[in-house]
Parts: structure tokens; C-alpha cells; sequence
């Protein structure tokens, strides 16, 4: 009797008699189950989702940032897809990568940031307010539309265009950069 008095509320809650056990029970449960059953309902995106579709998707089912990156890492055709529309410069590209840049994944990493660097030409403000210094590198292993060509002077051009006061350290940082990559032979590996 002792052990079954002390033990029976706990062997109640465990068996589920008692109305609060019950309650209890479920209420740890559900939240489990419906995140489960979110992720696995999840919309895919279309083949080629615009960077809206990418956002929306990113808020409602991607759980963040990782999520988003993770959605990227698996998905190849994806991956290359977003980068190559960020490569364009387009402020809702460059709001997708400000939520996954950077990720987990230094494979990803890199193709983020070099297409980050192509789009230094195009919207260098945004680029430089958004992710410093990081994407002023030469732009390596980009999808075909990404275009690269005389990419030092034409980045190099675009930076020194920009007034704001507040990106001055990271103008002039990337702008170091930049030469750098300008200034290097061809073939420095050779």
C-alpha cells in the first residue's frame, strides 16, 4: 500500500487516468506533432521561384536561416538557381541571401558569396551595407548567367560610386580588396 500510495499519482499521470495526466500529456505532444506535420506538408518551391516565393518560404516553412540553407544544400538545381539571381544584383535576391549568408556549408559559402560579388556591380550599397567587406573577391565557379567579365574594373567602378558616410570602412576595405585581385598576375599559381 505504501509503495502503491506513493506512487500513484505519477502511475495516474503515466497511464493517462486523470484528466490533468491527459492534458499534460498532450499538450507536450502536439507541439511535436504539428512541427512534424508542418515540415512534412511543406510546399515545394517551383523549379524557378521568384525570391519572393524563396522569402515566404523561408518565414513559414524553412524554420530560418539553417532551414534555408539546409533546403539549399540539398537541392542542388536550387542552389544554382538562387545564385545565379543574386548574381543580378535585385534587392529581393540580395534580401534571400542576407537571411541564409552565410551558412553551415563552405561549399555553399562560396558560391553565395562570389555570386554576392558579382552583385557588388550592380548594387554595391546593398551589397557593402549587407555583408561588409566579405563578398569583394574575385566571383569563382558561378552559373553561366552570372556574367564576370572585367569583373575588377566594372567592381571597382560601382564601389567608388558609393557616398554613404556609414559604408566608408567597408568601401574602403573591399575597395583593397579589389585591387588586390586587380593587381595579381594571371597565372600567380604557376
Amino acid at each position: 500500500m505504501v509503495a502503491e500510495g506513493k506512487y500513484a499519482s505519477v502511475a495516474t499521470v503515466m497511464r493517462g487516468a486523470s484528466s490533468a495526466g491527459c492534458f499534460f500529456r498532450l499538450v507536450a505532444f502536439v507541439p511535436v506533432f504539428s512541427l512534424a506535420m508542418l515540415a512534412a506538408c511543406a510546399p515545394d518551391l517551383p523549379d524557378k521561384p521568384s525570391a519572393a516565393d524563396v522569402l515566404a518560404q523561408t518565414d513559414r516553412w524553412f524554420v530560418g536561416k539553417q532551414g534555408l540553407a539546409n533546403k539549399l544544400y540539398d537541392d542542388d538545381a536550387l542552389a544554382e538557381y538562387v545564385v545565379g539571381e543574386l548574381c543580378t544584383g535585385d534587392s529581393q535576391w540580395l534580401e534571400v541571401a542576407r537571411r541564409v549568408f552565410p551558412t553551415n556549408y563552405a561549399h555553399l559559402n562560396e558560391d553565395l558569396s562570389s555570386a554576392l560579388s558579382v552583385a557588388l556591380v550592380t548594387s554595391p550599397s546593398t551589397v557593402l551595407r549587407s555583408f561588409g567587406s566579405e563578398p569583394c573577391h574575385l566571383p569563382d565557379d558561378l552559373p553561366a548567367s552570372c556574367v564576370t567579365m572585367d569583373w575588377p574594373a566594372r567592381a571597382t567602378r560601382a564601389i567608388e560610386a558609393v557616398s554613404a558616410a556609414s559604408l566608408g570602412n567597408s568601401k574602403d576595405e573591399c575597395l583593397k580588396k579589389v585591387n588586390t585581385v586587380a593587381t595579381q598576375p594571371k597565372n600567380a599559381e604557376q
